[in-house]
């Protein structure tokens, strides 16, 4: 995938592609992260939030699986936090 994108972005064979790789994986992190922090505060029942957690650990998997990642360290997501209470 890396490399379909580098190909994709103009970049001749011949360019550092290691460097090229290295800037796409800390973009990748970067999502990853953003992805991992998203807010839960539209969970207002276990239910809700045992929703929101799933979808966002299969988007962690998703993304890792489609760049061919090696598992995260923390690919798991922190549950069980708390139900947001705002805006009830």
């Amino acid at each position: 995938m890396k490399e379909e994108l580098i190909g994709k972005a103009g970049f001749s064979s011949t360019y550092e592609r290691d460097r090229l790789n290295k800037l796409i994986d800390l973009v990748i992190e970067e999502c990853l992260n953003a992805v991992d922090q998203t807010p839960i505060h539209c969970a207002y029942t276990t239910h809700d939030l045992g929703v929101v957690e799933c979808t966002i650990q299969k988007s962690l998997d998703t993304i890792t699986e489609k760049f061919n990642l090696r598992q995260r360290i923390s690919n798991e997501r922190i549950v069980g936090r708390e139900i947001s209470t705002k805006d009830r």
